[in-house]
């Protein structure tokens, strides 16, 4: 008899009848002794194999019992430590005794297909313990035949998985937390295991097929194809292997892939398996992509704008400044700037507090934006705009500080230059108005003392002439009556003008006088309400000061009369601890904001202006409908110092 078809009959571990009913032992007269004892010492040897292994061994019949399943003949003690069950609780019953809810029927069904074709299998089940605990094993049954082929027994190795399984569950878990795929290869046979994740990952059905390693390089794209298939070939020689390429799926969709794998060798010292995960990069290759070209269009923006940049890590100290940051600083190297201290070094001695403020706000997470200058090391210094911003943690906490800078010299030469201009204009504004203040004060005395006198003495003659004509008196009467009227009203348009060009009421009583005075003549020529209300006396202004305000209300009442067409006027004076504020409201119509700022008033500009000169502030208030207020704020003058035009 050949050795594969000897047979054996269990009954238990420690049974003492051997072979009794074995059809091809006890009843077969041509076994001698010698074969009976090989047999014995066979039986005693698998029983020792069964009782020193760590897996549950377990021997069935091949032979149904009323067709619910085949019985359990022999099982070693590894089954009842791994099931609970004695032998005595189980042989003669079926494996059914080991199924539960959990048990998957599909498997069971296709592990009773297997042995009823008495086919070998290996399945991974999920049975019960005696008291109801739940465990995974991997199931291995074997069919063995007689000499004349007939099933007579099977022979099942039960080996717990339940460790492993909840290993695989939590790494399928993460593999899907961090949509990772995975896959095995065994490199003797060439097999490849892939992961439904990574089958998903290259567009492949989950049901289908296991592709190989030739299937897995075809898919790539063609620029990466020969690179990939010489690294597939260096994991299958045991080199460890990090890849980065691309792959075309099936749907024409282009991924990005990054395969990280690994050999495990044999006791041989020869490669076996090979295993990895693969991580589908594409969204992180787009965002980066996406991120260097919007990296690349900022750097040409500041390269344009001449922007340089900076950003300390509040953190670990770390210090990163542009090329173009340092350049405008003066700086060849980022080393140039280990610490605040330095930046402060660059500072001008005039900006050095503020800017130090700023730099110590960080701590509290304020922003800051500011202009100063520094000083280079070339001696070329240099005014810097600086705009800040700090990011915080979760907590609050300042973490990290990044801003620009921009070299504003140009600009500020140029506004520095404006500002010289503007105040040589002012000067010279201020000059002509003095000069034309004096002329009209010299033509208001030629008007009031020779125009003025000629006229006096023209009338005196015209009047002697009328007293001593004697002869056609009607005629002579008419004439010399008709030239005192003209000389009466050139008199009356010569004492208007000298008050117009210099009212001598502001030198002779005062800046309330000639307002007054202004007021009345426009009440008499049209009608208007006009009240002033301001003190008797001095108001503590200079000369200077006082034609400045009578200027600047007289064009603002002449303003009133021109476009507003108010019913009433009223002007007064308001004293505070700063100084004194005048104050002129109409009822008019008024004009908007929008109206004024597009096209301002030159009579507006030249009260504005009047007002710079003396030092004091012009606010034009106005709305449509509700009127128009003037306010002019002269300041109280220092002690030593003048408060009137330069």
């Amino acid at each position: 008899m050949a050795e594969s078809q000897i047979p054996f009959e269990v009954v238990s571990e420690n049974a003492s009848a051997v072979f009794e009913d074995s059809p091809g032992w006890a009843r077969d007269s041509k076994l001698n002794l010698l074969q009976r004892q090989l047999c014995v010492s066979r039986r005693n040897l698998f029983q020792q194999v069964a009782a020193r292994s760590s897996d549950a061994v377990i021997l069935m019949s091949g032979k149904q019992t009323q067709g619910v399943g085949y019985p359990i003949l022999y099982v070693n003690s590894a089954f009842e430590k791994m099931t609970g069950y004695c032998d005595a609780e189980v042989i003669g019953r079926t494996t059914h005794i080991l199924e539960g809810p959990e048990s998957d029927p599909q498997v069971l069904r296709r592990v009773n297909r297997l042995v009823q074709t008495f086919q070998p299998l290996r399945e991974e089940l999920v049975y019960y313990r005696k008291d109801g605990r739940q465990f995974t094993v991997d199931v291995s049954i074997v069919p063995i035949a007689n000499e004349n082929g007939e099933c007579t027994h099977f022979l099942g190795l039960l080996r717990e998985t339940t460790e492993q399984c909840r290993l695989r569950d939590r790494f399928q878990l993460a593999e899907l937390g961090a949509g990772l795929g995975s896959y095995d290869v065994d490199l003797p046979s060439g097999r490849i295991t892939w992961s439904p994740r990574l089958l998903q990952l290259f567009g492949l059905p989950p049901d289908g097929p296991q592709p190989n390693l030739g299937d897995l390089v075809s898919m790539c794209h063609r620029e990466d194809r020969e690179r990939v298939a010489a690294e597939m070939a260096l994991a299958t020689a045991g080199f460890p292997v990090d890849s980065r390429f691309r792959i075309v799926r099936a749907d024409g969709d282009l991924r990005w892939v990054q395969i990280s794998s690994r050999t495990v060798m044999d006791a041989h010292g020869s490669p076996a398996l090979a295993f990895g995960v693969a991580l589908d990069l594409t969204d992180r290759v787009r965002t980066e992509e996406q991120l260097r070209l919007s990296e690349e269009r900022l750097r040409l923006a500041q390269e344009a704008a001449g922007i340089g940049t900076f950003d300390f890590d509040l953190l670990t100290g770390k210090r990163v400044w542009s090329k173009r940051a340092l350049e405008i600083c003066g700086l060849s190297e980022a080393g140039d700037l280990p610490a605040d201290r330095r930046i402060l070094r660059v500072v001008d001695r005039y900006f050095r507090a503020a800017v130090g403020r700023q730099i110590r706000f960080r701590s509290d997470g304020r922003p800051f934006a500011l202009e100063y200058k520094i000083g280079r090391r070339d001696g070329n210094d240099r005014w810097i705009s600086m705009i800040g911003r700090v990011l915080t943690n979760e907590s609050g906490r300042p973490t990290r500080h990044l801003g620009c800078i921009v070299d504003i010299t140009e600009r500020m030469e140029v506004q520095a230059q404006l500002a010289r201009n503007k105040e040589q204009l002012r000067a010279l504004t201020g000059e002509l108005q003095q000069a034309f203040e004096a002329e009209r004060t010299r033509l208001a005395a030629e008007l009031h003392d020779r125009l003025g006198q000629t006229l006096i003495g023209i009338k005196m003659n015209l009047d002697w002439i009328l007293r001593k004509q004697k002869s056609d008196s009607s005629v002579w009467e008419s004439a010399a009556r008709e030239s005192i009227q003209l000389a009466d009203q050139a008199m009356a348009l010569v004492q208007n003008l000298s008050m117009e060009l210099r009212p001598q009421l502001l030198d002779a009583q005062g800046l309330r006088a000639a307002l007054e005075w202004d007021a009345k003549q426009i009440h008499e020529r049209l009608g208007i309400a006009c009240v002033i209300e301001i003190p008797e006396g001095k108001l503590g202004l200079t000369p200077e000061q006082e034609i400045g305000v009578f200027r600047i209300f007289q064009e603002a009442m002449r303003n009133v009369v021109r476009h507003s067409q108010a019913r009433a006027i009223r002007l007064h004076y308001e004293r505070n601890a700063d100084g004194g504020e005048f104050i002129l409201h109409d009822d008019g119509m008024g004009i908007s904001q929008e109206t004024f700022a597009h096209s301002p008033c030159l009579g507006i500009l030249g009260m504005r202006e009047r007002a710079l000169r003396m030092r004091a502030s012009f606010d034009l208030i106005s709305q449509i409908g509700q009127g128009t207020t003037v306010k002019v704020r002269i300041p109280a003058a220092r002690p030593g110092r003048a408060t009137g035009t330069e």
